[in-house]
């Protein structure tokens, strides 16, 4: 197997296909955010602004593509240390990783080759730190075994509600895990709303003909939430041009809870195979009483039963709204790695010895997230 490091957007665009073809084949990460076009987007609208480098991991077979990690150079401060980055772009979107992409036959093999190239390139970068990376997968074990010339710290990372639907009715749902507040609060605002002759209703935008309404609507709704201090245009580019693509794929839906003509809460979801992911949400803050982001996620768990959804993934952090509605939590890890290098070494002893003293002077407590550090220099 041959490896190689993308650093240009122009090779960047033309492993596209070849990209996506490779996502689709692996069941595990045949879902959206794991395609060519999720990653090109964000870097392009976040990462690139942000000064980050492309760094992508490919991984060939003669001329076939067997496996990838999309990475970039960056830089980052930590307790008065500035030290140079490799690692996922992360930039806000969730989810707030890359993660990674193999195809399922002869992993181990990829496993070492994309280790080779990464460390091959090590006087780039002082740091490799991979964000978020699910426990349950191969991925997240292999940084646990040893390896020699490294030393690796682990945290704790997101814990991540979601719903398995597989297997469940309605009836079984709700009775058991379903947010009986939610079931309330849906009643009460149905019994208010018809009193008053309003409209209360869901709409779904998910068509080509309809999609780029429901982008308008969803916006609309983020100007008047609490997070509409953070908008900007950035943000709206993104999702215009990731979604103007994936709904050919019929891969995305934007749920709209509307009071007459007034968008009040939205929800970005996208998926494939049945299997759903909620990339983020707003509800307008001037209808904060009616509760109405909680309410939109009710009427969306029904739709998910409906269409017989094999899983919906809040992603995310896990907010009491995503818990009191629930199955199961997915938890992650983050791995910050490190090499021989002078430098490396130095952040390496600063985060694991000198910052834990100093905290111990100042009687401070030691941050929550620690899991375990390994050393194999």
């Amino acid at each position: 197997m041959n490896t190689r490091l993308i650093t240009t957007e122009e090779e960047l665009v033309s492993y596209k296909d070849s990209w996506n073809y490779l996502v689709r084949e692996n069941p595990e990460t045949n879902v959206p955010f794991f395609s060519w076009n999720w990653f090109y987007r964000a870097w392009l609208h976040f990462g690139k602004p942000a000064g980050q480098q492309l760094a992508v991991v490919i991984v060939e077979d003669g001329e076939q593509l067997v496996g990838l990690l999309p990475l970039v150079f960056g830089s980052k401060k930590s307790t008065g240390i500035t030290y140079r980055t490799l690692g996922f772009c992360n930039v806000g979107i969730i989810p707030r990783n890359t993660a990674y992409w193999l195809q399922e036959r002869d992993t181990g093999s990829v496993f070492q080759a994309i280790t080779h190239q990464i460390f091959a390139v090590k006087q780039k970068w002082d740091v490799l730190e991979l964000t978020n990376i699910p426990q349950t997968t191969l991925f997240h074990n292999y940084w646990l075994q040893e390896h020699s010339g490294m030393a690796v710290i682990q945290t704790k990372g997101l814990s991540s509600p979601f719903v398995q639907l597989e297997g469940l009715t309605y009836d079984q749902y709700f009775s058991k895990y379903g947010n009986k507040d939610a079931r309330r609060r849906v009643k009460r605002n149905t019994e208010q709303f018809t009193a008053e002759n309003k409209r209360w209703e869901m709409k779904i935008f998910e068509s080509v003909n309809d999609i780029r309404q429901g982008i308008d609507l969803a916006l609309a709704v983020r100007k008047e939430s609490w997070k509409g201090a953070f908008r900007n245009e950035a943000y709206i580019r993104f999702y215009r041009e990731l979604f103007d693509e994936l709904v050919y794929r019929q891969e995305v839906l934007i749920p709209i809870l509307m009071l007459d003509d007034i968008p009040i809460a939205a929800e970005f979801i996208t998926g494939c195979n049945d299997c759903y992911f909620l990339h983020t949400n707003d509800y307008d803050s001037r209808f904060r009483e009616t509760s109405p982001g909680i309410c939109l996620l009710h009427k969306v768990l029904i739709t998910a039963f409906e269409r017989h959804w094999k899983l919906f993934d809040f992603t995310g952090d896990d907010y009491d709204y995503k818990k009191d509605s629930k199955t199961g939590i997915r938890y992650h890890s983050t791995f910050q790695i490190f090499h021989t290098g002078f430098k490396s070494r130095f952040v390496y002893s600063a985060k694991t010895f000198l910052l834990p003293f100093i905290r111990k002077i100042l009687r401070k407590p030691e941050p929550d997230d620690f899991i375990t550090k390994m050393k194999w220099f």
